[in-house]
């Protein structure tokens, strides 16, 4: 299918490239409405998201977080490993995965040159992205620049402005000593695309890529 071809081709340039930006979400459900920012550094396999005082991030294939502590300085914890390039292909599979078969659970359609759209195709109690997630990359960075995710009443739109594209080491450095693994409180790193985790209804909790952590309303 050279449509998802073209898809999977331009979502592996997107998490594999060295950039700055900051990334905005929003979510709507009737008159609620909720938003948050974050600012992420990512050099694959290594990223870092910045908000709200803490720092998630992925460095050297171990999970880092850092907080402020009760006694007042930033800490940071190790809080395990991962495996960056099996991780990218799992992702990689799932969109194949559901796009995929005789009856593929999302149809995956172009909106223009730059947008593409999963449409949910079959009946699911838990869609993976909802009944429709709209996925746009700018062509100059490779950055995805928007997805808007509709579940139901809720909508999350996820846009990103791209600050720069080259990124210096010490962008990726930790505010503080780390601590192992066990030695401090668990921490866990917001992740940046749809496929790691859903919430009870499918959705990615962190509003399709965004990183910010904040639960759906």
């Amino acid at each position: 299918m050279a449509i998802r071809d073209d898809f999977i081709d331009r979502w592996e340039t997107w998490r594999r490239a060295t950039l700055r930006f900051r990334e905005t979400t929003e979510r709507t459900s009737g008159d609620q409405r909720s938003a948050s920012a974050v600012t992420i550094v990512q050099r694959f396999p290594d990223r870092a998201v910045l908000g709200g005082g803490t720092v998630s991030a992925r460095i050297g294939s171990r999970l880092i977080g850092c907080a402020p502590t009760t006694r007042g300085p930033i800490a940071c914890y190790d809080s395990g490993g991962f495996e960056p390039e099996a991780e990218l292909s799992a992702e990689l599979d799932e969109f194949v995965k559901l796009t995929s078969g005789s009856a593929p659970t999302y149809e995956l359609t172009t909106i223009d040159d730059q947008c593409f759209r999963f449409t949910l195709a079959v009946p699911d109690l838990r869609p993976r992205w909802g009944e429709q997630y709209d996925v746009c990359f700018d062509a100059t960075t490779s950055a995805v620049s928007r997805e808007v995710t509709v579940a139901g009443a809720l909508t999350i739109r996820v846009s990103r402005q791209v600050e720069s594209t080259s990124v210096d080491a010490a962008e990726l450095n930790p505010p503080a000593p780390i601590a192992p693994s066990g030695a401090g409180p668990s921490t866990s790193t917001p992740s940046i695309a749809p496929v790691p985790s859903t919430n009870a209804t499918g959705v990615p909790q962190e509003g399709g890529l965004n990183s910010a952590g904040e639960q759906p309303m």
